[in-house]
């Protein structure tokens, strides 16, 4: 069984600041109670539901360009709170140096699938392995997939390891990927490549395969060359698509941060004038600083035009497509070699960011709701460490969120003062004084689904929710859509029943607006359902119009859906309309006639219904269901 070693986190708060810490209790000896996770550096820990069980799992991989380094491993979390070490199950899973991973659900069979990169010997790869599913959940390669891939790795064993995003960048019910970093030499034409040794490109996803998208900056070029740094993804602008952001290491430039705003066709624009530094070994990423819904940025690294100095920089969204950027005697942020975790620790409504590293050490920095924040070493001390990664995830389903890490501690073993070299720990966030347990926001109000077949998408709108700490504005909601064929997506993936993630971390991108266009076509049958997400990382349930056919489109004169237990009949035609509706036995339970431009609400007892509409000759038939 688990043990546990408990430990206050006694900060160093700023004089004008009253931060409310949280203790935290370190998981010892998890693996079956007998033993911990590997003890290793440079690479990437992630959390994720793989057998689709209700338990999130622990997955490793990572080296330090040495063989003897380098460790791959899966452990199925259960339910007891330990962790079974199952990676001989999928027996082609190999380990790799300077390396990093992410799981996705490539082909929407609901089986999140596992991409790997990294370095073996002198050679770099990407691999593919898809989820084999019930009842055995093995990973099994697929070689072909994993051809039109370069491979890839971070390019020093000093370097982050946030190389991998997932998201759907144009929107498509198909999640993509955004990749970056050292491809070994030239990434070759030959083999769908773009010429590039440092990479920074998006592989299109295409219904369960892959391909490179060509020339995505304005249809004419591709992203800068890269590697060195880091890569996340946002809706930056909040214009319903996926903008990017890519740090690194340029041949010309040396260091350097672009963001590119996504066009909605397949093209992205870099967005300029703004003050960026760039650096290597450290991350550039996404995060709403002050919960207006506008995703600000934060920079931090090794600046190496200038020395490799470290800096940390806060760049704050105005709304307008531009930055204000804010200096470390602002903020209180400093730099180094990081990775970072983001989310709400403390329950207060402010999104805190931790970060371990090369002078970073490892860090809370704790937001104070004015721009800056203030800094806090971790504690207990044998947690420290650089070189690896962190997350923060839902371990024990608490309402404190929980924090995981590993690499290599300074000091530490048997020459040091004896608390180990190698942490590889859980850490449950157990709250402290005023730090009360999160609650998960409100399910989304009044969904609708309607389709434009001018745009040729489904429109989907909700009410904002609301939450016990994060405002409104700041919440971001997760879509889940299922076709008739079976075929399921998640914008993260989620637990459809209870819309708790299967994934955590910063990987994938939520939906920062409370409206999404879905360019899918027009289906009978498909579902469509929101939840809503708080700045702790813990969701609502999802929330969906139950309508199975929703058709809203410019050509058709007649409007039917359903929200909650209102059955909604609209005539936009200019003649009188016949709405005649019917249970699934095809039993007539009421008609209504409506004028041109007349609308109708009806209240309906909860179930499915046919709802038959003429206008004159023209018939249109749609199916709707009520919430259950």
């Amino acid at each position: 069984m688990k043990k546990l070693l408990i430990f206050a986190l006694m900060g160093i708060a700023l004089p004008s600041f009253a931060v409310n810490s949280v203790k935290w209790e370190i998981l010892q000896n998890p693996v079956d109670g007998s033993g911990g996770f590997p003890e290793t550096a440079s690479g990437r820990q992630l959390f994720v539901d793989f057998n689709n069980d209700g338990i999130l799992d622990y997955f490793i991989i990572s080296g330090q360009n040495n063989a003897d380094t380098e460790v791959i491993g899966l452990f199925k979390g259960n339910a007891d709170g330990t962790y079974t070490d199952v990676t001989e199950a999928s027996d082609q899973l190999y380990a790799k140096s300077c390396s990093s991973a992410l799981f996705i659900d490539i082909d929407n069979d609901g089986n999140l699938d596992l991409i790997t990169v990294g370095k073996n010997g002198e050679d770099v790869f990407t691999d593919v392995y898809k989820n084999s599913g019930a009842p055995d959940y093995k990973f099994v390669p697929d070689w072909e997939m994993a051809d039109v891939f370069p491979g890839l790795s971070t390019e020093s064993p000093d370097n982050g390891t946030k190389i991998l995003v997932a998201f759907d960048y144009n929107n498509d019910g198909w999640t993509d990927l955004l990749i970056n970093g050292n491809a070994g030499g030239k990434w070759e034409a030959v083999n769908g490549g773009n010429e590039q040794s440092r990479v920074v490109a998006i592989m299109k996803n295409n219904k369960g395969t892959f391909e490179l998208l060509k020339n995505p900056v304005n249809g004419t070029e591709d992203f800068i060359s890269l590697n060195g740094g880091s890569v996340d993804a946002a809706d930056f602008n909040c214009d319903g698509y996926m903008d990017i952001l890519a740090t690194g290491y340029n041949d010309d430039l040396k260091t350097v941060t672009k963001l590119y705003k996504n066009n909605g066709d397949d093209t992205f624009t870099e967005v300029t004038g703004i003050d960026f530094v760039g650096h290597q070994q450290g991350e550039t990423a996404f995060i709403d600083v002050n919960n207006d819904g506008y995703a600000d940025i934060i920079e931090i690294g090794r600046d190496v035009n200038n020395g490799w100095n470290a800096f940390g920089k806060l760049y704050i969204n105005n709304q307008d497509g531009t930055f204000t950027r804010h200096e470390e005697g602002e903020t209180t942020f400093f730099g180094g070699g990081c990775a970072l975790a983001i989310a709400d620790v403390n329950n207060d409504g402010l999104t805190d960011y931790f970060m371990s590293g090369w002078n970073t050490n490892s860090t809370f920095m704790w937001n104070n709701g004015d721009n800056t924040f203030t800094k806090e070493d971790i504690v207990p001390d044998a947690a420290r460490c650089r070189g690896g990664s962190t997350t923060f995830a839902h371990v024990d389903k608490d309402g404190f969120v929980d924090l995981s890490l590993f690499g290599y501690r300074d000091g530490g073993g048997s020459d040091g003062d004896g608390l180990g070299s190698w942490p590889d720990y859980i850490l449950f966030n157990k709250g402290g004084d005023g730090v009360a347990a999160n609650a998960a926001p409100a399910a989304p109000k009044n969904v609708t689904v309607n389709y434009n077949a001018a745009k040729k998408c489904y429109e989907v709108k909700w009410d904002k929710s609301t939450d016990d700490t994060t405002p409104a504005d700041a919440i971001r909601y997760n879509l889940y859509v299922k076709t008739p064929d079976g075929k399921v997506y998640f914008t993260l993936p989620a637990d459809k029943a209870t819309g708790a993630l299967k994934v955590y971390g910063t990987q994938y991108p939520l939906i920062p607006v409370n409206h999404y266009d879905l360019y899918m076509p027009e289906t009978e049958g498909i579902e469509i359902a929101v939840s809503a997400v708080d700045n702790g990382w813990l969701s609502s349930s999802f929330a969906s119009t139950g309508s199975s056919a929703l058709k809203t489109v410019s050509e058709e004169a007649c409007k039917v859906y359903v929200v909650g237990q209102t059955l909604y009949l609209q005539n936009a035609s200019d003649k009188s309309a016949s709405f005649d509706v019917l249970n699934l036995d095809g039993k007539s339970l009421l008609q209504q006639d409506l004028a041109a431009g007349e609308s109708k609400a009806l209240e309906v007892k909860v179930g499915a219904y046919v709802v038959r509409v003429a206008i004159g000759n023209e018939v249109v038939t749609y199916k709707v269901a009520t919430a259950w």
